[in-house]
């Protein structure tokens, strides 16, 4: 009855397994209703993208509670809840920073609101597998079908073979379908004939929604209400991080922040989307690209490193000028970013950042400024929700790049931890030493944000 599958797993360690193993035990115990929608073939060893559950709306509250013990005793934490409408998702990783897994939770299943199938008619009649109680087959194929069909206009190809698999063991019958009248006899004809590639999403659609406004006109308004009530409470929400690396150059921003979008496993797993820059926004473009002929204002300092302040400060009459609106320039280019943040920041996505605006007040490259600006970058802007200080001995920044003097490497670090005093960068600032090996500061920082 129980068949391999094409789902992709990924197996879980010692304290994952004992994470999933005791939210199955404690639902047993507790007589919750339950099933394991899809993806169960490897439970509780190994688990797919997430664990789909359907779980009775009476008994969502108990679930929750066993799900949050059970974290609590595996050692795990809760570092995401998302709701919508009849739906949760908890996202928990380890403390250990090894697994991280998704819960998805419906206690209804609908589209827009309204309703595709009889989730308790599911629940009743489930089959055990492993001790855990998981959809039976038809009814694991019908909500798929459905749900692709109704969510994403067609059935996925990679979908396609997983379904010829199952259907070989399954009796598709009209009198045990899950699903709601009006839909039931078009899901099972497709599951019948096998034809996934002739779908008529827009069919199902409308016979979907006539079932529902030839029931009850006034009951389907009510219903669809609620659903955009929960829709736009989820939209602004807060689901993104911003991230920030600053220190002087050669302290490893660029390095850790490629590993975390491009290695990292967590980061992965939990983000839909992965966003980069380096500095600034840049929505607007280069100063020097409208004023590069204007040559003795804006072109580029030869910056002497070795110089102490205040021979620097005296050494270019036209600095101040140039300092300054370069700074008003750069002030828009970052108020833009503030709107982009904040749609960011309501998606699930992870936007690192690879220096930002705090470093017009750490070089001496911009120390001419005027005061009015500090103040303004500081109130206007946006600002990140982990700020990391990657702080390393002079000696092997200079190593890794030698262009700044051990002066240059001495006099930014201490201007960060200035500004770090004045409570002047975000809310939660992280010091790290960025001079042992790579693995051991991700690591650390990794355990910081998650």
């Amino acid at each position: 009855m129980f068949m391999k599958t094409k789902y992709k797993f990924r197996e879980l360690s010692g304290e994952g397994k004992l994470f999933v193993n005791n939210i199955f035990s404690s639902f047993n115990q507790k007589k919750i209703g339950y099933v394991v929608l899809r993806g169960y073939e490897q439970l509780p060893n190994a688990i797919s993208n997430d664990i789909d559950l359907g779980i009775v709306k009476r008994d969502k509250n108990i679930s929750l509670d066993q799900i949050y013990k059970a974290a609590n005793n595996s050692n795990f934490k809760l570092i995401q809840f998302n709701e919508k409408y009849n739906f949760l998702q908890l996202i928990f990783t380890s403390n250990a920073i090894i697994d991280v897994i998704k819960i998805d939770i419906w206690t209804e299943l609908d589209y827009k609101g309204l309703r595709f199938a009889h989730l308790e008619k599911i629940i009743n009649n489930f089959i055990e597998y492993r001790g855990i109680k998981i959809a039976k087959p038809l009814h694991e194929l019908e909500v798929t079908l459905t749900k692709e069909l109704l969510h994403n206009g067609i059935l996925k190809k990679d979908k396609f073979s997983l379904f010829r698999e199952k259907l070989k063991n399954v009796d598709i019958n009209i009198t045990q379908s899950c699903l709601i009248s009006h839909i039931s006899n078009m899901i099972q004809e497709i599951l019948k004939t096998r034809s996934y590639q002739s779908l008529n999403s827009n069919k199902l659609i409308r016979l979907f929604f006539f079932f529902y406004l030839k029931k009850n006109v006034f009951n389907t308004i009510i219903l669809f209400s609620k659903y955009l009530f929960y829709q736009i409470k989820f939209s602004i929400s807060k689901k993104g991080k911003f991230i920030v690396f600053i220190g002087p150059d050669g302290s490893g921003k660029t390095t850790i922040s490629e590993y975390l979008l491009d290695k990292s496993f967590f980061i992965e797993t939990i983000y839909k989307k992965k966003k980069y820059f380096h500095g600034r926004y840049s929505f607007l473009p280069d100063l020097k690209v409208f004023l590069k002929r204007n040559n003795n204002i804006f072109k580029d300092e030869k910056y002497d490193f070795t110089l102490k302040i205040n021979d620097h400060l005296k050494k270019n009459k036209i600095g101040k000028l140039r300092t300054n609106i370069y700074l008003l320039y750069y002030l828009f280019d970052f108020l833009l970013g503030n709107f982009f943040l904040f749609f960011v920041r309501r998606t699930n996505t992870i936007l690192i950042a690879d220096r930002f605006w705090y470093d017009f007040f750490i070089q001496k490259y911009y120390l001419k400024h005027f005061k009015i600006f500090k103040f303004l970058y500081k109130n206007l802007l946006s600002k990140p929700d982990y700020l990391f200080f990657l702080k390393s001995n002079p000696e092997v920044i200079k190593s890794r790049k030698n262009e700044l003097s051990f002066e240059e490497i001495k006099y930014q670090q201490q201007s960060i931890e200035k500004l770090i005093i004045q409570n002047y960068l975000c809310e939660n600032v992280y010091i790290i030493s960025s001079s042992e090996e790579i693995e051991n500061t991700i690591k650390k920082v990794l355990d910081l944000i998650f």
